[in-house]
């Protein structure tokens, strides 16, 4: 591919960027383009703005620029490596969906079939009308749109997680990306359709977790749970040999420490669930919206095979015309 995707990563921040390792004149890459790189980043870490970064460039599926900055803990000076493994976030979503979209290739799914086929406990969702945050008592009347699997890919399903939303599921005790609860992927999307919805399904584009329902639908139509899915589906075919839900013992000490940068400064450490749910509690609860870990050069490899037409080192991870659908 002569495209190029640049790849950032930065604490729970991952952006993408593509490179090559040829001579940086050969590639159109002169050195003190490249040196931007590391002038910024450098300032960005000595002015307490972030705690580390780890920066990536490829061109061709060769890396040309690949360096880390700061701390991966700052409380210990431990420096950050470029082999040290984020949290990935919501970047989980697009490997999951591109899961999942290899079985709708193979027709043993179609985007617009009711969700209540392989999820019945969607059969009444319910739109909000009012919430009382003192009491947490809530009153709905039913949608009119049946739910289908194409609101939930698209995030036109009404699903909604922020604001009182969030109060709301806390009080229903669905959890929506972390648990330390010994909670199956499918029951956290069986109490969430206990969750009343923003709008009409379709109505309008709420983002939120509805990639955790294409997980439950992977695990409930190939019958393996989502991490073994996904390994098959896209983790291996793409060298992606760092990317888990819960980390290993041996690689826990690569994980960046999480911090928050609140208004004015300076850096905070996180603490709680965000902080250690790739290594403590039950470590059950796998999130297809927000629970992945990695790091960048595995990344680096997904958003190559995106680039590449849906293949990775000639292995065919997606159609093209999927891909080309997708987009």
């Amino acid at each position: 591919m002569k495209k190029a995707l640049f790849f950032i990563s930065l604490g729970t921040l991952l952006l993408t960027v593509s490179c090559s390792r040829r001579s940086v004149r050969d590639t159109a890459f002169y050195p003190e383009r490249l040196n931007l790189i590391d002038s910024a980043y450098n300032n960005y870490v000595s002015s307490g703005y972030m705690p580390h970064c780890v920066a990536l460039v490829m061109k061709d599926g060769e890396v040309v620029y690949q360096k880390a900055f700061g701390y991966r803990d700052i409380e210990h000076q431990i420096p950050c490596q470029t082999t040290d493994i984020f949290r990935m976030a919501s970047q989980t979503k697009a490997i999951i969906t591109v899961a999942f979209m290899t079985l709708f290739e193979e027709g043993k799914i179609q985007l617009d079939e009711p969700v209540t086929k392989y999820l019945p406990e969607w059969n009444n969702p319910q739109i909000l009308d009012s919430y009382d945050p003192a009491t947490g008592a809530f009153t709905t009347h039913p949608a009119h749109t049946p739910l289908t699997i194409r609101h939930f890919i698209t995030h036109t399903s009404g699903l909604c997680i922020d604001g009182f939303y969030d109060d709301i599921a806390a009080r229903l005790d669905v959890p929506t990306h972390m648990s330390y609860d010994s909670i199956p992927l499918r029951e956290a999307v069986r109490r969430m359709a206990k969750m009343p919805l923003k709008h009409e399904p379709g109505a309008d584009f709420t983002y939120a977790c509805n990639t955790n329902i294409l997980g439950a639908l992977c695990e409930i139509i190939s019958g393996q749970d989502i991490y073994t899915f996904i390994k098959q589906r896209v983790l291996d075919p793409c060298d992606m040999t760092d990317t888990y839900f819960y980390l290993p013992a041996d690689k826990q000490d690569r994980l960046v420490t999480l911090y928050s940068y609140p208004k004015g400064g300076p850096l905070q450490r996180v603490e709680g669930i965000y902080q250690d749910f790739p290594y403590t509690g039950a470590r059950v609860f796998c999130s297809p919206s927000a629970g992945l870990c990695g790091t960048i050069q595995d990344y680096a490899h997904f958003c190559q095979m995106i680039l590449n037409n849906g293949t990775y080192k000639g292995r065919r991870v997606i159609g093209r015309k999927t891909l080309e659908m997708m987009q």
